[in-house]
């Protein structure tokens, strides 16, 4: 069975939601390219910028560099390949 990135980003949003976090998905066209999926706002105040991937999917120069320019901004970037790692992944910061 195929995993989509739709999929996991779907189940990604839908326990976020539930532990009452807010996401926004990073997606509005041309400005948006090469930035992570979801920006997540925790409870605690810290924000953690999700890129998701399925488990083969690979990140692009593009996406390397903004997710580098993010970094050097003092930002908290991950990629993850599925939900459960991103919700994990959060959790790490709450």
């Amino acid at each position: 069975m195929t995993v989509l990135e739709k999929d996991i980003e779907s189940a990604f949003q839908r326990k976020a939601k539930s532990l009452g976090w807010l996401t926004h998905k990073l997606d509005s066209g041309r400005v948006s390219r090469g930035w992570p999926d979801r920006m997540v706002l925790l409870p605690n105040g810290n924000i953690v910028f999700i890129e998701l991937k399925t488990p083969k999917g690979k990140v692009s120069q593009l996406q390397e560099f903004r997710h580098g320019q993010l970094r050097d901004f003092l930002q908290t970037v991950y990629v993850c390949r599925s939900a459960k790692e991103a919700i994990d992944t959060c959790l790490r910061h709450c």
